[in-house]
């Protein structure tokens, strides 16, 4: 699910000050699977507020989110233009297998997280960019980021000028009013914006994604886009705003189970990560038996359900292991 609201669409040829300007607001609704808006329509539910965005601008199809359809490794795709391989982030838990290390929501601020295991070698995110620009341009650039993955990091020298770290209390529409006041500031008014919010993800993996709980929180979406719509106006911000909303991946329903512990004993490795895909660090001297024991679980995408850690997740069609050093 993307469109964009191209609310203003004008070439300025003469650089008067910040005011001036084109302003842009990426927003992204975790989980918001490309046929939600349709599927609300079909059961009587109103959107009226992604219906005037959609009207006003662009209506894209789907998004072809990244394999893994995870919320980090998207979203930092989406920010950097990098798949999944070249910026590093291939989970929202994992394992760094050249440098042995664990990543998670603990070590966020980590820039080897987002480096893909370097210090600054890695993939640049907008935010940065813009930053970087400032010095190239006659008005000042500035990136306010709330909750967006990879934002916690200094990364390539730099910080967005502002910036809130996830907290998934943190009020929604507070989100937003904190945004029109980095937008609006006097002293320090950002000209980017990417504002992130965990629904209607949240509630997928609660009720399913095929349920009337996610479908009356697609219209809870809606009512945030029109306070967004609001407040931009109360700002007299929407004239000059180009708007951006879009989703990391979608959702769907897992129809198989299988016992993972049936096929390989838990205690021959560690393990990281969850659904959709799971990262299995043997412990030395088991490599092999691991991946015997994976090779013979059924051929299909299936949920795995591991009992002694308690975790669901869905393991890839096509299976296979490193070669074992033993």
């Amino acid at each position: 699910m993307i469109f964009v609201a191209a609310v203003l669409l004008q070439l300025l040829s003469v650089v008067l000050s910040h005011s001036d300007h084109t302003l842009l607001l990426l927003i992204s609704f975790d989980g918001f699977r490309y046929d939600y808006l349709k599927l609300a329509a079909e059961s009587g539910r109103k959107t009226p507020n992604f219906d005037e965005l959609r009207a006003g601008g662009v209506d894209g199809l789907h998004v072809k989110n990244r394999f893994i359809t995870k919320t980090f490794p998207n979203h930092y795709s989406i920010a950097t233009g990098y798949d999944e391989e070249s910026h590093g982030v291939t989970g929202n838990n994992f394992f760094d297998n050249v440098i042995r290390k664990k990543y998670s929501n603990d070590n966020m601020t980590d820039p080897l997280m987002w480096n893909n295991g370097t210090m600054d070698g890695g993939a640049e995110p907008v935010w940065v960019t813009n930053e970087k620009a400032a010095h190239s341009t006659l008005y000042p650039k500035r990136s306010g980021v709330i909750m967006w993955p990879g934002a916690d990091a200094e990364l390539h020298g730099k910080r967005p000028t502002y910036h809130i770290t996830y907290n998934g209390s943190f009020p929604f529409e507070a989100r937003v009013d904190k945004m029109m006041q980095w937008f609006s500031n006097e002293e320090k008014p950002i000209n980017l914006g990417l504002l992130y919010f965990q629904e209607p993800d949240g509630t997928g993996h609660k009720f399913g994604p095929d349920s009337d709980e996610v479908l009356d929180k697609v219209v809870e979406m809606d009512k945030l886009v029109g306070y967004i719509l609001k407040q931009l106006k109360k700002h007299r911000l929407l004239h000059r705003m180009n708007i951006i909303v879009t989703s990391d991946h979608g959702m769907a329903e897992t129809p198989y189970v299988i016992q993972l512990d049936e096929y390989v004993d838990s205690s021959w490795y560690q393990m990281y990560g969850g659904s959709p895909v799971l990262n299995i660090d043997p412990i030395p001297g088991l490599c092999r038996p691991c991946c015997l024991g994976i090779n013979l679980l059924p051929d299909q995408n299936t949920v795995l359900n591991f009992e002694t850690t308690r975790v669901l997740s869905l393991l890839r069609q096509r299976r296979g292991c490193l070669q074992c050093p033993e």
